[in-house]
């Protein structure tokens, strides 16, 4: 009797069905970590950014302030020229009082603009290692998962070849009992 046209064993389906189910909750798993890591990756960009254009508007802001504060002390350099001969020594004193307190204001406010760049500069080679130590984990995370998943597909084909000759073994006792 020959029992090539009997139906599969319904363990041996039920396990190739659940090997796959495994698969595909694997396989979605193993995306939802890719995107989990890019949107951390993108938002670690977007606050690096966010951050240094800050920084900047924080920068120009203070040269703005800079260049009225010199335009104020000239204006103010020029009233007290403009108000006589009489008092000529006390306005140079004045002129040079101030053009001391300028040089100071300006030597702090490039002393901060020096020390707000360093900061960002640093910052942003944070950021930027961070990122990579961000891009290098996730390349490390994708290559472990996908050595799993072939790990796991090596182990469901050798399992589905004994499954195979278990089968194949259990026709030949079969067939050797009707015979």
């Amino acid at each position: 009797m020959n029992n090539d046209s009997s139906p599969p064993d319904p363990e041996a389906q039920l396990e190739v069905r659940h090997l796959r189910q495994t698969i595909t909750a694997l396989r979605e798993a193993l995306d939802q970590s890719d995107r989990d890591k890019d949107e951390a990756v993108q938002k670690a960009v977007a606050a690096s950014a966010k951050e240094i254009q800050q920084l900047r508007d924080t920068i120009r802001q203070q040269r703005r302030e800079m260049e009225s504060l010199l335009i104020q002390k000239d204006e103010e350099i020029q009233r007290v020229r403009a108000d006589g001969a009489s008092e000529a020594e006390q306005i140079a004193e004045t002129a040079q009082a101030l053009r001391n307190q300028l040089e100071d204001t300006r030597l702090e406010g490039q002393q901060s603009v020096q020390q707000l760049t360093s900061d960002s500069r640093a910052e942003m080679q944070q950021l930027q290692d961070t990122v990579a130590a961000l891009r290098d984990e996730l390349e490390l995370n994708t290559l472990q998962a996908q050595e799993r998943l072939r790990d796991q597909e090596r182990e469901a084909e050798d399992e589905m070849k004994q499954l195979k000759e278990t089968i194949m073994e259990l026709r030949e006792a079969l067939e050797n009992q009707h015979a």
